[in-house]
């Protein structure tokens, strides 16, 4: 009679074959694998939603500056325009 290979999950891509000589994983073995590369999984994924969100923030902060400069910049323009009026001398008339 043949024997059949044993057969174990591994991720996405359907099962894997176990070379010839290999001691079958058991049940404890397999679901501690799973749960092993589930923890990595949801860490991978919460490390890229935090890497995210720190890119928004600094975009943020960089818009928020942006703007404090550009209004900082427009009020020198009109306080150095009301100076310039305010120092030309009146005409006067001879």
């Amino acid at each position: 009679m043949l024997q059949r290979p044993a057969f174990i999950p591994s991720g996405p891509h359907g099962p894997a074959v176990l070379p010839p000589g290999t001691p079958e994983p058991d049940e404890d073995d397999i679901l501690r694998q799973r749960r092993q590369q589930k923890m990595e999984d949801v860490s991978a994924a919460v490390l890229r939603a935090r890497q995210r969100r720190e890119e928004e923030e600094r975009r943020m902060e960089e818009q928020r500056r942006a703007g404090a400069n550009e209004r900082l910049r427009q009020l020198d323009e009109k306080s150095a325009k009301k100076d310039k009026v305010s120092v030309v001398p009146d005409v006067v008339e001879v």
